[in-house]
């Protein structure tokens, strides 16, 4: 298999190498993390840094004073207001650590590697990009994992930087260019999906999928009623919908946050659960202490039937595959307003925890001002207001919406911009 691009990501959360786990095609070394490649010395800072923002993620969690120590921290990683619009290219604080970081050495354990083969590099997190800008002699393509991004995605020189930006919407590019990006170095690509969850070009698996989606999101057809035809028009199918029952997985973050709410929407499940009109995914990533804190609690429960699985992987390619599989029959995800709410493009209705981090405020208000996805009431009270939603056709609705307005071919954009530098218009609506 011909190598097309190195894929470099870091262990910094499951969002910088779950896009990055979608292009591992790229290349037959698959996706290459900092920290793993790095030597001892290099491998130490990195597990600081990680620790650190599981650290962060979690500190919500501390009775009484949580939040506000959460606050101190998360000012590190703020990002400004969008409005108004303004020249933020001035290096921060964050800027020039990171520079200084560069100087003492992190990164150079990729410079190292990559110098064996000279093709372009795709990266998801910015250290080994900005490290490498005026070091590698050929193209270097970094990927914004979330709806905006903070000042530290862009070297302290903007107008001197070669780095070509990739971003998953409108808005993350027009806050580059605030950063001082040139417009030209910047392709709005979508998030990139795995193809195991599209098909093909043509989107044969997710068009299917969506179809047989929207029919279990709608068991009343309040919102079919009036717009099946649309959507057979827009799918090019025209099948009986899905009567299936309503599927959720609760996902829990790389760092293991907001655990305790998966346990709460599990107990106020119960009844639906044991008498097998829903399902409920528990998502635990990689995370075996929050598996076993899921089954415990599963098992005091008395649930023995097949309605609660619990998806845990020790590796996290693993943990991807079978999250991207599970994708397929899932109808809702409910998350934190992490990279997951690029998912709301795949016709999946999102349901977001509160926010953790700037970051996550940006994806949440992107979320909710295009229609996609929804914020949770009282996760204790799930068996009322969320059948409520499914029974008035709000949550198709809202599936629709995510669907129709979330770009879903940034795999084969991403694909086509590595390889050609350039990026075609299409004028097939569902392949921007």
């Amino acid at each position: 298999m011909e190598n097309i691009a190195w894929v470099v990501s870091a262990d910094m959360g499951y969002g910088h190498q779950r896009a990055a786990d979608a292009l591992k095609f790229l290349n037959n070394r698959g996706v290459l993390t900092e920290e793993n490649i790095s030597d001892e010395s290099e491998k130490k800072l990195w597990r600081q840094i990680r620790e650190n923002y599981e650290r962060v993620s979690r500190t919500k969690e501390i009775p009484v004073i949580g939040k506000f120590i959460f606050k101190l921290l998360d000012l590190l990683l703020y990002i400004q207001p969008y409005y108004p619009s303004r020249d933020l290219s001035k290096p921060t604080f964050q800027v020039k650590l990171l520079d200084r970081m560069i100087r003492k050495g992190i990164c150079r354990s990729i410079k190292k590697l990559i110098s064996k083969e000279n093709i372009p590099l795709f990266a998801t997190f910015y250290t080994s990009p900005i490290a490498l800008d005026n070091f590698y002699d050929n193209k270097i393509f970094l990927f914004i994992c979330d709806t905006d991004c903070n000042r530290v995605w862009v070297s302290k020189t903007p107008n001197q930087s070669k780095i070509i930006y990739l971003t998953a919407n409108n808005r993350a590019k027009r806050r580059l260019i605030q950063y001082g990006i040139n417009p030209s170095n910047i392709f709005v690509t979508g998030f990139p999906f795995s193809k195991s969850v599209l098909g093909n070009e043509n989107l044969s698996f997710l068009r299917s999928d969506f179809h047989d989606r929207i029919g279990r999101l709608d068991p009343e057809k309040k919102f079919l009623r009036y717009h099946s035809s649309l959507i057979n028009e827009v799918l090019k199918i025209d099948k009986d919908y899905s009567s299936d029952i309503l599927t959720i997985a609760f996902c829990v973050g790389g760092a293991g946050a907001q655990a305790d709410i998966g346990v709460r929407i599990l107990q106020s499940l119960l009844v639906n659960l044991k008498e097998n009109k829903v399902k409920l995914i528990l998502v635990a990533g990689t995370r075996a202490d929050t598996k076993i804190m899921f089954e415990k609690k599963v098992a005091s429960l008395g649930i023995d039937n097949s309605s609660v699985e619990i998806l845990y992987e020790s590796e996290r390619e693993e943990y991807f595959n079978r999250f991207n599989r599970m994708l397929r029959k899932v109808d809702i995800l409910w998350t934190k307003p992490s990279e997951l709410v690029f998912f709301a493009g795949l016709g999946i209705v999102v349901i977001m925890t509160e926010p953790l981090g700037s970051q996550e405020e940006f994806n949440r208000s992107w979320l909710k001002e295009i229609g996609g996805g929804l914020d949770s009431y009282n996760p204790d009270y799930t068996n009322e207001w969320l059948f409520d939603m499914l029974n008035s056709g709000k949550l198709a609705r809202t599936a629709w919406t995510g669907f129709m307005n979330i770009r879903k071919y940034g795999t084969y954009r991403i694909e086509e911009i590595i390889k050609t530098g350039k990026l075609d218009n299409d004028n097939q609506f569902l392949r921007r």
